[in-house]
């Protein structure tokens, strides 16, 4: 009888032994996923900072080129207003010479 009750001693703490093991690598996996729920959540942050700077650069930009057409058209209108004025100056004065 001793013997079969060292065996099922032993069996038992093998048992024991496996489900501690068992509940260790749960354990461990668990945090392992928490950490990958964390992780990609702070990625899922960055990215949309990110998103958000790119988005904010990129009007910025336009605006910017906006400005840039508006005083180009601007520069490109005045020139042609003192063109016809000279011209017109021109045609004036080339009227009151022949009187």
């Amino acid at each position: 009888m001793g013997t079969g009750m060292k065996i099922l001693g032993s069996i038992a703490r093998d048992l024991d032994r496996s489900a501690k093991a068992s509940a260790r690598e749960r354990a461990r996996r668990e945090r392992e996923q928490i950490r990958r729920q964390k992780q990609l959540e702070r990625d899922r942050i960055r990215d949309a900072k990110e998103a958000g700077r790119l988005q904010s650069q990129l009007e910025k930009e336009s605006v910017r080129a906006n400005k840039e057409k508006v005083k180009a058209d601007l520069e490109n209108e005045k020139q042609a207003y003192e063109d016809r004025a000279i011209e017109r100056r021109t045609i004036r004065l080339d009227f009151l010479n022949r009187m």
